[in-house]
Order: structure tokens, then sequence, then C-alpha cells
């Protein structure tokens, strides 16, 4: 789960990032989930706006070997947030580790690219943040 100021915006956004549906509203709560129905949920909940402070929340997004570059490369979420809650995509699962399958060259600029047509910001090679601050590490899955 993590807390946003605007769920339903950042919802839209983790929709597009994920590939997942929005799979429910309520006013205080937006639910995405992988397409088929199973498996983990990404829940954004109403919340105050927090103080800047050390990010809050950390997401790692995979891209699968082998992914061109010249397309959008499906992602695959998996999280670290403050609260111990982790989103798990819908091309793979679990963290990636050191030594995977290498990613095709500039499919992580194909990705942070289409992350920002969606509202994230880059912050380096590979780090972007998104619409609330939640800082994106791209990282090669396999």
């Amino acid at each position: 789960m993590i807390e946003s100021p605007d769920p339903h915006r950042l919802a839209e956004f983790w929709s597009g990032a994920t590939r997942w549906p929005i799979v429910r509203t309520d006013p205080e709560l937006v639910s995405l989930r992988a397409p088929g129905g199973r498996g983990p949920w990404l829940e954004l909940l109403s919340a105050d706006p927090c103080p800047p402070v050390t990010p809050r929340c950390r997401l790692e997004l995979t891209v699968p070997p082998g992914a061109p570059d010249t397309a959008g490369a499906d992602t695959t979420a998996t999280g670290d947030a403050a609260t111990g809650d982790a989103a798990t995509g819908n091309t793979a699962t679990g963290n990636t580790a050191a030594g995977t399958a290498a990613v095709a060259p500039g499919a992580f600029a194909v990705e942070a690219d289409r992350l920002c047509l969606l509202g994230a910001t880059r912050r380096g090679a590979g780090r972007l943040v998104d619409p609330d601050g939640i800082v994106i590490d791209l990282a090669p899955g396999g």
C-alpha cells in the first residue's frame, strides 16, 4: 500500500507504468492488480502530504532481457515500501539480482522515456521519480 495525497492521479501513473488495470476505486482508495486478477495488489490510499524526507518508498521496475531498444518494454514492479509492502508486476516476480540476463542496449532509455511521458521525472541513469516522489530504479529482468 502506498499513501498519496491524490491516489487517483497516482493510480493513473502506476497503471500505465506497470500495465496493470485499475480494478477498484473508492474516494479514499484505488487498487491495481495484474491482468488476469491473480497475484498481489498495488493499493494507493489517500493520505495527507508528507513533509519532504528521505524517500519513503522505493520501487524497482525490471526491464526484461532482450527488450527491444525501439519499443516500450513491459516492466515488472517490485517494491520496498517503508511499510514493508511490495508491488509485483505482470512479467516476472521477485527482486532482480546482479548478473541476470543482459538487457538490450537502449532498453532502459526507452523505458525511462515511456515513464517520463506518463509523468515521471529523471533523476539519473536508470533512476526516476514518480509524481508523488517515489523513487523508481530500472533494473535488468531475468
